[in-house]
């Protein structure tokens, strides 16, 4: 077992969601009818960071954790964050300039100020479903769940 062994089942389950974010509307799931509005995306380094600041004051945002800080990166695969509070993204690449890459970053922030870890565990699972479900919708965590279960990230449906 590799140290973050389920961070393969997340990228899977979230390109999964991805795809289904893309142009939103109405879709079929196993027999339900969800209405998914597209996903937000940012032209700006600042707009994600009211986005984040935003959020972190919300009763389900994490406010009592330090503040994450956004900036640009010049990478090109890859967003990231950094301890103790840096949220990288490379602003030329429009799938990291995506809300769903924004709430994943966030997510090992959360992860890390509650407890020390910085892997793709049930945790972190957990922290971005619960962000997913306020800041997009419940729909859209019922479908990230459903992938992350299917990828094994999840052990089943809570």
């Amino acid at each position: 077992m590799t140290r973050d062994s389920h961070r393969a089942a997340v990228y899977a389950a979230e390109d999964q969601l991805s795809r289904l974010l893309a142009s939103g509307g109405v879709i079929d799931f196993h027999g339900s009818t969800l209405d998914i509005a597209p996903e937000q995306t940012f032209q700006e380094i600042a707009e994600i960071q009211e986005y984040l600041d935003a959020i972190r004051w919300t009763s389900w945002g994490h406010g009592d954790l330090i503040a994450a800080r956004v900036c640009a990166s010049r990478a090109t695969t890859t967003a990231e964050w950094r301890a103790p509070n840096l949220i990288r993204v490379p602003v030329k690449q429009g799938w990291a300039m995506r809300e769903s890459v924004v709430l994943h970053e966030y997510s090992h922030h959360v992860q890390f100020h509650r407890t020390g870890a910085t892997s793709h565990d049930e945790d972190f699972c957990q922290t971005l479903l619960g962000l997913v479900e306020y800041a997009m919708s419940p729909a859209v965590a019922l479908l990230l769940r459903a992938g992350l279960t299917d990828n094994g990230a999840l052990n089943s449906f809570r």
